[in-house]
């Protein structure tokens, strides 16, 4: 039976009958085509009401106060073949309607600050809102260009406070001999392109309407928090220390349990979003590298559940230095072919997660989830504000509109009584407990409990005794302004569970519906990655992220030490910069001890052309004793310029990672070389999660940058 496009977009609506609503939900828990078809459906709705909402936020309440309101009818899509006909036109229309429109504005804004823009009626009360020009530029002949930028892309030794105030530096500059940054008004001569913005001059390679768009944008942002004041936040993030360089001679080893999590990178991108630096210690580069869904080669079977990744190159930011390359693969259970699910959706229903971004998004999320599950699945709703209530009892997966309507019904309010959520959810789920199954928690929440077990360790003993029991847990955080991002990081990670923030509805069905079970399946549990370095080829290394996963050596072996779990089709990627042996070891600070008095350090084995080997231990998710796949690596370095898309992907997560938190082992890396790493990617983006990654870029360089001017941010 085909379905008609028709069809799915009722559905979308929710304009679909029943019948014929439970008839298309049962084709579509056997039809992957058919669910990717919904999806794209789906994420097109989402993407045009995000538009229209972000056109609507960017216009000031008072710009309406002498219009009469007009509702706005809901979006509604429209079938395929009319949408892609109207759409070149549509498109066309709005860029010239930007250009020609804006054009003109932003001039007026740079010859006429200070004032407001009468609408063509003089004799109307209506007024044209703008947002508050920058200060008078100086006209070219009395201002000289203001360097921002050295050789090496570094702020010049002119301080902030002494920078001119009409200095405005627009977005990650391409590479140049020399970055000039300023806007200035300059003559204009014989070609008429050279108007734009009342002939700007600015680096060549910026110019971009859009861009100077996005500056005007930001200061009125600015001005309007300035106006309302600053936002006050509770936020809890844990502090990070970058690992540092450690001499092969004394830590030939290097050990860490591997994390899947994605969280760091959508907190990061929610603080972008908003034009907010992120706090370094939301900024956890592993997760920044493991977002990207890399196409490594796959496991032949289950039977060996990884594939080992392992390569080297040339470090960008420090030629004399390597980078090394380790990844594993997971192998990939078919949905189709997957165990039944004893799931537990515990849900945070407390004031706190009042707001769009928070239980509503829940809801959605959820959403996406129970679209894909069937009859062979069970699922029980909890909720927990001033106490846990089960709102559905264990039910069979195939009532979705049953279970849709647990989840719906949900209001926000009262206070966050955890723990005793937590512990219903796991008596729920060990009372329905599949020995040949997935058992699961998840949770959805923002963090804040503040009744019953509100100690942050007692609430990791809690997590850690229900552990035991043989049910995982992911947590799902939602929602800024009172986060508790250390708590559930923590939580996730005694818990055998996985930890993804989500900020958007596009992240919603990421998590949800592609990578489902990734977060679901579990195929290998107390992962562990143990790198044995050759002191004859490296003197030094550091891992690069990883912080809260370091290990000692001699847990590698210890099968009752707790490390990560791995889901079905998931992948984890680790970096290393390496000095190789010989090499110039002044730019790394690399901490020494004493040579010892009682015995002599340990000699290097002979001569060998390999660089490292890599040793990974993980138990079947049923057992107690851990298997040990070996994989040594070759010191053949391959020239960055000539590496695959994959591992300059990574190196462009890696690299925006240590420019967010400024870590001192950045060597010539910065904003420019970043931009121009990333953008040398010729790979599909399916997703678009690369250009989502290139706009992180532009706005965290703005940022740094061209600091807001006011205190409080």
């Amino acid at each position: 039976m085909n379905i008609s496009e028709h069809t799915l977009i009722d559905y979308i609506n929710g304009e679909l009958p029943p019948s014929e609503t439970e008839a298309l939900e049962i084709r579509l828990s056997s039809d992957p085509d058919l669910r990717a078809e919904l999806e794209e459906l789906r994420a097109t709705t989402i993407l045009i009401e995000q538009a229209f909402a972000e056109e609507k936020n960017l216009v000031p309440e008072d710009s309406h106060a002498k219009t009469r309101a007009i509702p706005t009818p809901p979006i509604r899509l429209l079938p395929r073949g009319l949408r892609w006909t109207l759409h070149p036109l549509m498109l066309g229309g709005l860029a010239a309607c930007v250009v020609f429109l804006s054009v003109p504005v932003l001039i007026w804004i740079y010859q006429n600050p200070g004032k407001t823009r009468s609408s063509d009626n003089a004799g109307s009360e209506t007024r044209m809102m703008l947002p508050p020009p920058p200060p008078p530029l100086k006209q070219a002949a009395e201002m000289d260009p203001i360097v921002l930028f050295d050789e090496a892309n570094q702020i010049d030794a002119m301080t902030e406070s002494d920078a001119p105030a009409q200095s405005y530096a627009i977005g990650s500059p391409r590479p140049s001999s020399l970055a000039v940054l300023s806007l200035e008004l300059s003559e204009t001569t014989g070609d008429s392109s050279s108007n734009t913005l009342a002939a700007t001059r600015i680096n060549p390679s910026l110019k971009d309407v859009g861009a100077a768009i996005a500056v005007v944008t930001r200061e009125f942002i600015m001005e309007q928090e300035k106006v309302q004041g600053p936002e006050f936040r509770t936020d809890a993030f844990d502090s990070i220390t970058p690992n540092p360089f450690k001499r092969v001679e004394q830590h030939p080893l290097s050990t860490f349990s591997i994390d899947v999590d994605t969280a760091s990178y959508s907190v990061v991108r929610e603080h972008l979003n908003r034009w907010k630096f992120p706090p370094s210690g939301a900024v956890r580069t592993e997760e920044l590298i493991n977002y990207f869904p890399y196409d490594y080669p796959k496991p032949e079977s289950k039977e060996t559940p990884f594939k080992v990744i392992a390569d080297i190159t040339n470090a960008p930011w420090q030629l004399e230095h390597r980078l090394v390359r380790v990844a594993i693969q997971g192998y990939e259970i078919p949905w189709e072919n997957r165990p039944p699910s004893n799931l537990v959706f515990l849900i945070d229903s407390s004031g706190s997660m009042e707001g769009t971004n928070r239980l509503p998004l829940v809801k959605k999320a959820l959403n996406h989830l129970i679209s894909r599950l069937d009859e062979r699945d069970r699922i029980a709703v909890v909720t927990y504000s001033g106490n846990s209530r089960v709102v559905l009892p264990s039910t069979t997966g195939n009532n979705r509109e049953t279970i849709r309507f647990a989840v719906d019904s949900l209001l926000a309010g009262g206070s966050t009584q955890g723990s005793a959520g937590i512990q219903e959810a796991y008596r729920l789920a060990k009372e329905g407990f599949l020995p040949d199954g997935n058992n699961r928690v998840i949770l959805c929440t923002d963090g804040d409990f503040n009744v019953g077990v509100t100690n942050r360790s007692d609430l990791v003993d809690l997590i850690q005794k229900e552990a035991k029991s043989g049910v995982f847990i992911s947590i799902m955080g939602f929602g800024m302004g009172n986060y508790k991002d250390g708590t559930l990081e923590e939580l996730s990670n005694k818990g055998n569970g996985n930890y993804a923030y989500i900020d958007t509805d596009r992240e919603a069905i990421k998590v949800f519906s592609e990578q489902i079970a990734g977060t679901l399946i579990t195929i290998a549990k107390d992962v562990k990655i143990q790198v044995e370095f050759n002191p004859n080829l490296v003197d030094a290394y550091r891992l690069i992220g990883y912080e809260n996963r370091l290990l000692a050596p001699e847990d590698f072996n210890d099968d009752k030490k707790d490390a990560g779990e791995i889901g079905s089709g998931a992948r984890v990627t680790a970096l290393y910069e390496v000095i190789p042996a010989g090499a110039d070891t002044d730019s790394a600070d690399i901490p020494t001890v004493d040579p010892l008095k009682y015995q002599k350090p340990a000699q290097p084995a002979e001569s060998s052309d390999e660089l490292l080997t890599v040793k990974i231990r993980y138990k079947d998710p049923k057992s107690s004793t851990s298997r040990l796949i070996e994989h040594p690596l070759s010191n053949q370095v391959i020239p960055f310029e000539k590496t695959d898309d994959n591992l300059r992907l990574a190196v462009s997560a890696a690299g925006f990672g240590i420019l967010l938190r400024s870590e001192p082992e950045s060597g010539s890396l910065d904003w420019t070389m970043l931009s121009e790493i990333v953008h040398g990617i010729q790979s599909k983006d399916e997703g678009g999660h690369r250009a989502g990654l290139i706009q992180l870029i532009e706005k965290a360089s703005m940022l740094r940058y061209n600091p807001p001017r006011h205190p409080q941010d």
